[in-house]
């Protein structure tokens, strides 16, 4: 953990990422360069539940504890001979910091970081500030984007709304736009699921928007504050 909010988490991820063989390694990064978002989305884990530590946190990643993070990042590729790796800008909304610093953490990670390992750069953004200049900036330094989106408006407007509760659809809409006109970084869309809306609906609205891949995320839940209605009907979100 890096002091002022850039959490590196790793997972084992077989052939695709690390090392194929010994023990598992942590080849993803999640790297969180803005601990604020400009969303509030209600199912949001990092801001909407117990857990409020985040506000404590500076809004911004320093420059600084970028520089700690890639010695970390590099000495451990180098120590593990990690052949390929993800390094993911998350947030809050990662964009918060702005593209430009963004890819000054991309420029401080590939002059630390052996030229044995292959580092994929990625980004998780909810849209609403990417634009066609920070998208353009993002594209030329090789960095692929994700976006978040819950379905139609309808569905999206849910629980994705902005601070001020008006709907964050619009912007967003413009953005899956923008990033279908650069296929080869646009990665795909997550959605959390909300099991009182029609799948049909979700699968149809998605199926016309020729996106590269659709990954449906369970809306984040434990035993003290389990998924909402499961209690009145325990087989929900399976059904």
């Amino acid at each position: 953990m890096i002091a002022d909010g850039a959490i590196a988490v790793g997972k084992s991820t077989g052939a695709v990422y690390g090392g194929a063989e010994g023990p598992p390694t942590i080849s993803c990064f999640l790297v969180k360069v803005a601990s604020r978002c400009n969303l509030n989305c209600d199912y949001c884990y990092v801001y909407q539940h117990a857990d409020q530590n985040c506000k404590k946190l500076p809004p911004i990643l320093s420059v600084e504890n970028v520089e700690r993070l890639a010695n970390r990042i590099a000495k451990y590729f180098k120590e593990f001979q990690i052949p390929k790796a993800a390094v993911v800008f998350h947030g809050g909304e990662p964009l918060l910091a702005g593209a430009k610093r963004i890819l000054e953490a991309v420029e401080i990670l590939r002059a630390k970081v052996p030229k044995t390992t292959n580092i994929d750069f990625c980004m998780q953004t909810n849209g609403v500030l990417l634009n066609e200049k920070n998208l353009s900036l993002l594209v030329q330094h090789d960095i692929s984007i994700s976006l978040s989106l819950d379905g139609p408006q309808a569905v999206n407007d849910l629980h994705r709304l902005k601070h001020n509760g008006k709907s964050s659809f619009e912007k967003v809409s413009q953005a899956l736009n923008r990033l279908k006109e650069y296929p080869k970084h646009f990665s795909g869309v997550i959605s959390v699921i909300d099991p009182l809306t029609d799948p049909e609906e979700i699968l149809d609205y998605f199926s016309k928007m020729d996106i590269p891949s659709l990954d449906f995320l369970l809306p984040d839940a434990n035993y003290e504050s389990p998924p909402k209605h499961r209690d009145q009907n325990p087989n929900l979100y399976k059904d």
